[in-house]
């Protein structure tokens, strides 16, 4: 328990300076400790305890003063006693007493004792006392004796406390008596247990001393085990002690009569216990059969006799058996019981087998299970059958556990008894025989094989079960199954490794699990790729280390020989993984430099991310770094900031720190040992690791890459900043940390906290990202030491006070911001203000408002700082809220409230500076601080509620009416429009930001003051508090913005918590009051509730209240407001039904929709699942269409609560649960289900209207059940039912039933079914019902495995019923289709003989003669076309054959199948020869030619860019395109097709190029059109088709146009188009566009080129484009011009300052400058060592470079733009990207001025030259701007 010692004066220790301990407070901090400061204290402990000992054997203790000792002594007991929770405390405190152990014992004994009595006499008692009584039983031996000693006043002083508080209803206590209770129950059960003769002992001997007060414990003890409302571990607490009392009887009659006779007592509720009956109860017998779990004391009686029983008493014999076996049936009971005790039913089973299978297998006794109790065997197969899927959490891990005990029982007996006559059960194949029957998806099936492997042949398992590797990968497949197929592969390693010597199991493994291993480690499934490099690939390697490294050496001989079944990524991934896991496991250094390098630049993130953890991990910890390994760091690290996906980054994350920690480790380690060498050189690098990530926060970067940089910093920081107050348990900074920076220092490294490094924090704390604020100002408040100028004296000039002034009326100004980014950042910054200067230097600030602007000076007086900055902050607010009262429309933009709010809440909240304040004070701030929320609130409401009538909730149509009134009244000119004024933007965000920032000031404020100070509930306190409780309530009934709603439930859950935490049960009240209050009247159309169909903000209310309190283990007011729910929900409809108010019963369905989706209620609504589903069946026959919609609602949340979360990928059904098991779970439902099925069928199911709406729940219930095994018996009622109701005319209802019916097919008769339904003669006209019939088979065929024998059955069955299904004169083409569908799946997913089908089934004419107009036609056709290209895909001329015909065909439907199922076709991978591909190329071109219908031609252009880019099929037949493109791109504009002409025309521009036909205006054509698509925004077809344009002729084009010819312009501007379009697209926000592009930059060929890879990942990618250039077009002129450009525009950065100061203050909401992954900073960088590269080339050339020049009007259009930038800057970094750029673009001039032809008086180049040394006097650029400036251009 913690200790808060904020409060507690620190009292004078300097007298333990004479017993020589260095750390005077010690004792008083542990005395105070808190939990994350235990391993610092026992560090302090152990030094104070050495000096202790040293001084005793030095004899300098012996000269003390006796006085002096004893008090020293007291003090010690006093520091035990409080720290006594913590054992290792404990024990550490003790060693301090060694000293004086033998001569003062006597005096410690008497302190012991002293406190032992203080605490027997305290009234009331003091908790933290109590637990401490607990712990000194239990731990000492001393205290057990003064107890023994004192044991009658410690009886009574139990019963004084124990027995008050148990004669009270449990509703009614505290929360402290509620944990005083517990306390006092473990004291019993401590004396039981550890002084049994004085307890125990007395209470069977009936001892009158003791009799009385055993007694009233007994019973009290008693009262808890029969009460429903104590808490789980108070009952079962009190049934341990209560059994321990039992088992300490003298003899194991009366240990089992006395338990018999109490837990009849609890089955018949009875209130009290007879003592003498108890006493006398040696022959009572419990009747086993009437045994019905109706409470937790029941259980937790039996589990207390189960756990301390002796062996004695459960091997003892009554009624002729093992009192154990006895039990079983009481068990069995209890499990089969209500759900909401079945996790503790099931944990006793789980105990009861553990004590069991000890008994069994003790040879003293005879006891077999197996042999002589067949029928605990039987049951509990039963129990596991039904349950290993359990709903309840944790039941099927105790459910495995008791199969696993079972197991090891029938191991034990079947090797160790002989049994001649009988044979005993043969357990594992009984098991194998069930689990190898079940689907593949059923979690427990891999649960139970991984329990009996051990006593199966494992190998001969897999010879006999071949599908068990596919099913472990589809295990792998899915993250629900990937734990347990792991643990099943695990199994079968480990087996291997029992049964094969090492050189055997390598080999054994390769042959039976390589190939499955490849499989799924290179496998395009990027989830099953993971979870086998989770799962299987650790496991491998740590049960067959051999196994390993053969796998390594295997995939790097495939990679260097560029042999691979696979693309070379997975190769290279899987060879990554195989070597981090190595790496991680021996001391095997990287093997391969070249290979790990080329994965570092992978563009696959997968590759990359675990070459990076490869890189970082090894398996000393402490191992330096390489040089290597710094040198690939360097390279890979800057190229992974920017990355847009989140995994990677967390990953990216992990790897750095382990990799700072690493370096940390291995620093100190060689700072010891003296290695200066290799330790200087990682405290290098992570000094360039801080520099890197400092610079990166550069106002311009994306927020990937700021966000990544903060993440790194925050690592390091972590990682290598020791902190005294951290809270970390483990892996915390070690102290010797302070050594190695200071070391760094001295070299002049790891100036973490200069100025420089504060600034860009800063600068982030004002970034329009919550995230990176939230961090930065993290970072801020914990590492950063204020004053500033002690740290760095950067901060000399101005001073101290100056800058805090300066900072905090800048925080002002941005919390006085409308817009809510920059008034969140005001409020940050204010945070950071208030603790560093206010709190820690003790800053008076004075805060004057004047205007829009603020006045801050610091005061020299001896004003309260706090509370003067808090003052300062409210008389803002109350400013604002007075000024919003007159002119609320001017008040939303000048005045906004929110911001000063959001700042002085988080300064009372978040902070620690009120400790030492007066109470009175703090309390009186914070009320007036609350009722400013309060008013504020009420404002905001009244300002949108304008005109509504009083007592209702206004729609959004009354409050923009409301709002655009306000603007009217106040705005004389004020022009209405259809658009959103600015104006009411602001009015609208004002209100909303206001109600939302004042709840949660009103829920973090309430939850300060009840927790700190105490809530007044008297007077004013509790009219506040009222006032407090209707506002939340007030919002949650009257808004309707989902967004405000869901911030005010947050503060209002705080506010919950905070009052069920208080130990005033006043209020501890309120919640229920609140919750009550928003309950009632919701049967009246008078209330004041939301007219929406989701209730707004009423469930949220009910949802907050019930999670608080399910938090505290209490239930009361859930099962007191579920019962209303249910009986508001149910009530009947009334006869008048208005639409000015939501019904009672949507409220009572939408409510308890809301508690049915909250996950922390799953467990404790359990119990209700069924009278929910029953309701929601009851209310979808309701006449309301808002109850149905609201029971629709409620039922799919109940779905996902039965069934889970949905896990199929395809068309069939992952769910597990059977009827059997639905059934078990949910017994009421199956009687209630067949009822309404029953009443639904009187019906006349021909009529649509007349269907029970009932039906569709129900058949959604048993659609959702996965396959049942065998018959039960409800299955064939039910399948009666589901049977009529396949004929239904309702198409979704066929569908439904056809998926009910396959849950009530056994799986072992599922070819009978479909062969029965086949041939079912009675309703073979009704195409209804042979389509329901035919949907029924598919479903079984898809979610049932059948074998192939039994699939050629079915599919000669289906042929033979051609004419009733498939019928050739029958207008239904659904039915048809169906059939064909059928067909089609045989086909696919068994190996049959497919000779003839086609032929058999149909022919052509049968699908031509039809008319388009049938129903159903185009997915008849489709269906044949399918069937067709399936039959002939190992044919390729059949299939040649069928397409020409479809292509050929004027049937359009049938033409547009054949298109679709080619695509489909390559999509699937299937490989066909090229020259079929060939040919269909040019069918598709004769075709396109002619083709009209759009579809139709945009899936042509798709086919034949496929083929042209997976094959390189470059013949004639597109050339001849050509013209159709040319003609087709001119006369339309981005249409449907235009993607793919644009890919084409690319096409044939290249063969055009080969042929030597191309005409440069047909090249500049096409990149103008590339460049126009690469801009387009949208969708994304456009852009991707540029990228494909680029991979298919890009670089012939580019080569064509890089010839050196200066002459011909055209060539030049179409290679500096497609050079653009590649830096557009390698910066977009879709992966797969940045794929092609890195496709394509990754081929490009020219001399330099640095990066010779494959794959290279698209940061890199953007650089090799700007080297590109430079290395092909530096002779180009308009190749310069073109990159000047990327750095400036002119009048760029005049245009864009003045666009911000034109829309500053008209638009809320500003948009941005890039998309969210662009960045033009970097992108000048590039651009600018590209030019730099060009004029060095050019100088080693010998060609002139005066042309390099940007033209003189440019020129003076920079001079211009300099000189108004230098003027108007005034702190303003919205155009930073621009000023980068003209910065750049001068300093290139001025490096051309250095060379000879450019010598001279040039007035306007020397003008440029002093503006740029002008800009830099500026001071005002941010250090990591000008940092990374200086870089480019030195790296330049």
């Amino acid at each position: 328990m913690d200790r808060d010692i904020s409060k507690v004066s620190v009292p004078d220790t300097s007298w333990l300076s004479e017993f020589y301990i260095p750390d005077l407070n010690i004792l008083f901090d542990v005395s105070h400790f808190k939990q994350h400061d235990i391993h610092k204290l026992l560090k302090r402990l152990d030094v104070t305890s050495k000096c202790l000992i040293s001084a005793h054997q030095k004899s300098q203790l012996s000269s003390i003063d006796q006085n002096l000792i004893e008090k020293f002594l007291s003090s010690v007991i006093s520091c035990y006693t409080s720290c006594i929770e913590s054992i290792k405390l404990a024990r550490a405190v003790e060693k301090l007493l060694v000293p004086w152990r033998d001569k003062y014992q006597e005096f410690i004994n008497a302190e012991l004792e002293t406190f032992i009595l203080k605490v027997l006499q305290q009234t009331p008692c003091i908790t933290e006392n109590v637990v401490a009584v607990c712990f000194l039983i239990e731990q000492n031996e001393s205290v057990r004796l003064i107890i023994r000693k004192h044991i009658q006043r410690c009886l009574e002083w139990i019963v004084q406390h124990l027995t008050l508080m148990t004669a009270k209803p449990p509703m009614l206590l505290t929360k402290k008596e509620i944990q005083d209770v517990y306390c006092f129950i473990k004291v019993v059960l401590q004396l039981f247990q550890y002084l049994p003769g004085d307890t125990c002992g007395r209470f069977w001997t009936n001892d009158s001393n003791s009799l009385n007060n055993l007694t009233s414990i007994v019973q009290s003890l008693f009262a808890a085990l029969n009460s429903q409302d104590y808490g789980t571990d108070c009952v079962l607490l009190s049934g341990t002690t209560l059994a321990l009392l039992l088992t300490s009887a003298p003899d194991p009659a009366t240990t089992i009569g006395s338990f018999e006779f109490l837990l009849n007592c609890l089955l018949t509720s009875e209130k009290t216990v007879s003592f003498e009956k108890l006493l006398e109860s040696e022959d009572f017998v419990l009747d086993t059969s009437t045994c019905t779990l109706t409470s937790l004391g029941q259980l937790s009686l039996l589990k207390g006799v189960v756990a301390c029983s002796d062996t004695k008493v459960l091997s003892y014999k009554k009624s002729s058996e093992c009192y154990i076996v006895r039990l079983f049936s009481v068990i069995y009971k209890f499990c089969k019981g209500p759900v909401i005790f079945q996790y503790q039913a099931f944990n006793l089973l789980c105990l009861y087998f553990k004590r069991l299978y000890k008994l069994a297998t003790d040879k003293d006794l005879t006891l077999n299970i197996f042999a002589d109790n067949v029928n605990i065997v039987e049951l509990t197969l039963e129990l596991v059958w039904l349950n290993w899927d359990s709903p309840v959490e944790d039941v099927p891990d105790f459910v495995i556990q008791t199969f696993t005990l079972l197991l090891e029982l029938w191991a034990f007996e079947n090797e160790n008894i002989n049994i001649s006559k009988r044979k005993l059960l043969n357990l594992p194949e009984i098991a194998l025989l069930k689990i190898m029957n079940m689907a593949w998806y059923t979690k427990g099936k891999y649960l139970i094989f991984s329990a009996i492997l051990p006593y199966i042949n494992s190998n001969q398992v897999l010879n006999d079960h071949p599908q068990i590797k596919q099913h472990l990968i589809k295990c792998l497949s899915t993250n629900y199954l990937a734990p347990s197929g792991g643990d099943l592969y695990k199994a079968f390693l480990m087996e291997l490794k029992k049964k094969d010597t090492k050189e055997s199991c390598v080999e054994i493994w390769k042959d039976g699990w390589m190939e499955t291993v490849l499989n799924s480690l290179t496998s395009n499934n990027i989830l099953l790729r993971n979870n086998t490099n989770h799962y299987w690939i650790p496991a491998t390697l740590k049960v067959l280390p051999d196994v390993g490294l053969s796998l390594y050496a295997y995939l790097s001989e495939k990679l260097h020989d560029g042999e691979f079944f696979v693309s070379r990524q997975r190769m290279l991934h899987a060879w990554i993984c195989v070597g981090r896991i190595i790496r991680n496991t021996t001391q095997i250094d990287i093997q391969d430099v070249d290979l790990l390098k080329e994965a570092l630049y992978c563009n696959d993130e997968d590759v990359r991310s675990e070459a990076i953890g490869l890189l970082s991990s090894c398996l000393k910890k402490a191992e330096p770094l390489t040089e290597t390994e710094i040198s690939l760091f360097k390279e890979c690290i800057p190229y992974n900031l920017k990355i847009d996906s989140a995994a990677f980054r967390i990953q990216f994350g992990s790897s750095i720190r382990r990799l700072v920690t690493r370096v940390r480790d291995s620093c100190l380690a060689m700072l010891k040992s003296k290695l200066i060498e290799k330790l200087d050189m990682a405290v290098v690098f992570i000094d360039w690791l801080q520099d890197l990530c400092f610079n990166n926060l550069v106002p311009g970067a994306c927020y990937q890459r700021r966000k990544a940089s903060l993440d790194i910093i925050q690592i390091i920081f972590d990682t290598l900043v020791y902190t005294e107050d951290t809270k970390q348990r483990k892996s915390f900074t070690p102290e010797a940390t302070l050594k190695l920076v200071q070391y760094a220092k001295d070299k002049e490294y790891w100036n973490f906290f200069s100025s420089r490094n504060l600034i860009c924090l800063l600068h982030c704390v004002l970034d329009g990202a919550d995230d990176i604020q939230d961090l930065a100002s993290k970072l801020v408040l914990k590492y950063f030491k204020f004053p500033l100028t002690a740290v760095d004296t950067h901060f000399s000039q101005p001073s101290e006070k100056q800058l805090a002034c300066h900072i905090l009326s800048y925080a002002l100004t941005l919390c006085n911001s409308p817009k809510a980014h920059e008034s969140q950042s005001g409020a940050n910054l204010c945070k950071i203000i208030y603790i560093k200067y206010v709190v820690e230097c003790q800053f008076v600030f004075s805060i004057k408002m004047l205007g829009n602007d603020f006045v801050v000076h610091i005061l020299d007086d001896n004003n309260d700082p706090v509370m003067m900055f808090i003052k300062s902050l409210i008389d803002i607010i109350q400013n604002c809220l007075n000024a919003s009262k007159s002119n609320v429309v001017s008040a939303s933009r000048t005045m906004p409230i929110h911001g000063f709010l959001s700042a002085v809440t988080r300064c009372i909240t978040e902070t620690t500076g009120l400790h030492g304040v007066d109470i009175t004070t703090i309390k009186s701030y914070i009320h007036k601080l609350l009722s400013l929320d309060i008013n504020i609130v009420n404002i905001m409401l009244e300002v949108m509620g304008k005109n509504t009538e009083t007592g209702s909730s206004p729609s959004f149509a009354e409050m923009g009416t409301a709002l655009e009134s306000w603007i009217v009244e106040n705005q004389s000119d004020y022009i209405e429009s259809t658009s959103l004024s600015a104006e009411h933007q602001y009015l609208l965000s004002w209100c909303w930001v206001n109600i939302k920032e004042s709840c949660t000031s009103l829920g973090q404020l309430m939850e300060r003051v009840v927790q700190d100070y105490g809530l007044l509930v008297e007077d004013d306190g509790k009219v506040l508090t009222e006032n407090v409780n209707f506002t939340f309530l007030k919002v949650f009934m009257c808004c309707r913005h989902r967004g405000v709603i869901e911030g005010c439930r947050n503060a209002f859950v705080k506010y919950c918590l905070a009052l069920f935490s208080s130990n005033d049960a006043k209020l501890n009240e309120l919640p229920a009051q609140m919750l009550n209050e928003a309950l009632e009247g919701l049967q009246s159309k008078a209330s004041v509730t939301s007219t929406t169909r989701k209730s707004a903000g009423l469930p949220l209310i009910v949802q907050a209240v019930i999670s608080c309190e399910n938090k505290m283990k209490k239930d009361h007011l859930l099962k007191t407001t579920l019962y209303k729910l249910f009986h508001l929900a149910s009530l009947p409809l009334t006869d008048s039904v208005d639409d000015q108010h939501d019904l009672p019963q949507v409220h009572g369905l939408n409510i308890l929709k809301s508690l049915f989706s909250d996950s922390s209620l799953t467990n404790s609504l359990m119990p209700y699942i069924s009278q929910a589903v029953k309701l929601v069946i009851d209310r979808f026959g309701s006449p309301a269409w808002s109850i149905r919609n609201a029971a629709t609602r409620l039922f799919s949340c109940l779905v996902s609560r039965i069934f889970k979360q949905k896990k199929s990928t395809d068309e069939s059904n992952w769910n597990s649960i059977s009827l059997q098991e639905f059934s078990a779970h949910y017994p009421e439902l199956c009687p209630f289900m067949l009822h309404h099925l029953d009443e639904a069928l009187q019906e006349d199911m021909s009529r649509i209207d007349q269907l029970n709406p009932s039906l569709f729940p129900i058949l959604t219930l048993l659609a959702n059940l996965g396959p049942v095994e065998s018959k039960i018996g409800v299955m064939d009622t039910f399948k009666k039912h589901i049977k009529i109701l396949l004929g239904s005319p309702v198409y979704g209802l066929r569908q439904l039933a056809a998926c009910s019916y396959v849950a009530l097919i056994p799986s072992n008769t599922v070819l009978e079914a479909m062969i029965s339904l086949l041939r079912d003669k009675q309703n073979a006209t009704n195409q209804n019902y042979l389509h329901g019939v035919l949907c029924c088979i598919e479903k079984l065929l898809i979610n049932i495995q059948i074998s192939d024998t039994e699939a050629e059955v079915l599919l000669k069955d289906l042929i033979a019923h051609k004419e009733v299904y498939y019928d050739e004169t029958s207008v239904c083409c659904i039915t048809r289709t169906k059939y064909l569908h059928i067909v089609l799946k045989l086909c696919k997913m068994f190996s049959i003989k497919k000779e003839g089908i086609i032929q058999t089934i149909s022919s052509e004419k049968d699908v031509n003669e039809f008319s388009v107009k049938v129903v159903g036609y185009p997915l008849l056709c489709r269906g044949l076309v399918d069937l067709n290209f399936e039959l002939c895909k190992q044919n390729t001329k059949d299939l040649s054959k069928f397409i020409q015909t479809c292509l050929e065909s004027t049937n359009v439907d049938k033409l547009s199948a054949c298109l679709v199922a080619l695509i489909e076709l390559y999509k699937s991978g299937t490989e066909l020869c090229q020259t079929f591909w060939e040919q269909i190329q040019d069918w598709m071109v004769k075709k396109l030619q002619n083709e009209v219908y759009p579809p139709n031609i945009s899936n042509m252009l798709s086919i034949i860019i496929h083929i042209h880019m997976k094959y390189k099929i470059n013949n004639s037949s597109i050339t001849a395109l050509y013209q159709w493109l040319k003609t087709s791109s001119e006369t339309t504009h981005f249409n449907s097709f235009s993607a793919g002409i644009l890919t084409i025309m690319a096409v044939c521009l290249k063969n055009r190029i080969y042929e030597n036909r191309v005409d440069s205006e047909e090249l500049l054509n096409w990149s103008e059109k590339l460049s126009e698509a690469s801009q387009v925004t949208g969708s994304e077809d456009l852009r991707i088709a540029a990228g494909q344009s680029l991979v298919v002729g890009g670089e012939v084009i580019l080569d064509h146009c890089c010839k050196r010819n200066p002459e011909c312009m055209n060539c030049q501007r179409c290679f500096m188009n497609i050079i653009i379009t590649c830096i557009t697209l390698l910066q977009d926000d879709d992966t797969d566009v940045r794929g092609l592009l890195v496709d394509f930059v990754s081929s490009l060929k020219w001399n330099s080129k640095t990066t010779q890879y494959s794959s290279v990942q698209y940061n890199n990618c953007l650089l090799m484009v700007f080297e590109y250039v430079s290395d092909t077009m530096w002779w180009s002129d308009h190749c310069i011009e073109v990159l000047q450009h990327l750095l400036y525009k002119p009048g760029s950065i005049k245009s864009i300052v003045q666009s911000k100061q034109r829309t500053s203050n008209s638009q809320l909401f500003e948009q941005e400058d890039n998309n969210f992954f662009a960045e033009s900073l970097y992108t000048e960088f590039y651009a600018y060592k590209a030019l730099m590269n060009i004029l060095k080339k050019r100088k080693q050339m010998g060609k002139k470079t005066s042309s390099c020049l940007p033209s003189e009007v440019e020129m003076i259009d920079l001079k211009e733009d300099m000189s108004y930038f230098i003027n108007t800057i005034e702190g303003n970094f919205t155009v930073l990207s621009a000023v980068m750029g003209y910065l750049l673009l001068t300093k290139f001039i001025i490096e051309l001025m250095n060379y000879e032809d450019l010598k001279g008086d040039n007035s306007l180049l020397l003008g440029l030259k002093n503006l740029y040394g002008k800009t830099f006097k500026i001071t005002d650029f941010p250090p990591s701007f000008t940092n990374i400036f200086e870089s480019v251009i030195k790296n330049s």
